[in-house]
């Protein structure tokens, strides 16, 4: 409950990736995957980018229907990426949003990366899981920075709660590093209406 699973499958030979619910031993009596509850997550899959000897599924649930679904549950999650397409109909799949295979998770995202360095994963303002969560008795009280989750109305899907009001840093393009030539620098904010103020450097003055 409120992941942010990002290109977690690093191999192309990997079909499966994200938050993955499905038995390892299908239509095996007793062996089945049960009492699972996967919600308010934000599930991003990379793409394969040789196209050949796999497909890289965002998976909700596929074929579900053999685990007992009665006991799954996969409500308020939002898939991006992937080859095929999750599937999102069926027992005890309720209120999910696939923004499908070639949506840009930078629309979601301040800076999304696998690199640790650059990576940003708090929402933006307008990114759909902003209060899309669903209002359940066990979800945690606080996000991944310990910012208070409100417990009786919506809340963020994924790992971070919005704090409102709050003025996010501003970004860099390109990020920070080392560079052999002079770099055009673009300076943004993924707060709404922001003013950004910054002291012009030349020669090592201001």
């Amino acid at each position: 409950m409120h992941n942010t699973a990002y290109h977690n499958s690093a191999s192309t030979s990997l079909a499966y990736g994200r938050i993955f619910t499905q038995s390892f031993t299908p239509n095996v009596a007793g062996r089945w995957v049960k009492n699972v509850r996967v919600t308010n997550n934000i599930m991003v899959a990379p793409r394969n980018p040789t196209g050949v000897g796999s497909f890289l599924y965002n998976e909700a649930a596929t074929g579900v229907a053999n685990f007992d679904p009665s006991t799954i549950v996969h409500s308020r999650n939002v898939y991006v990426g992937g080859d095929n397409t999750p599937s999102l109909s069926g027992a005890n799949l309720s209120n999910n949003t696939d923004l499908g295979r070639a949506y840009d998770a930078a629309n979601l995202f301040l800076s999304p990366s696998i690199d640790a360095s650059v990576a940003d994963f708090r929402l933006r303002p307008a990114a759909t899981p902003r209060n899309y969560g669903a209002t359940v008795a066990y979800r945690p009280v606080r996000d991944l920075l310990g910012t208070p989750r409100p417990l009786a109305a919506a809340t963020d899907s994924g790992v971070y709660q919005t704090v409102a009001n709050l003025a996010y840093s501003p970004l860099f393009s390109p990020a920070s590093g080392k560079f052999s030539s002079p770099q055009n620098v673009t300076l943004t904010s993924g707060t709404a209406g922001a003013v950004i103020v910054y002291p012009e450097i030349r020669s090592g003055s201001r």
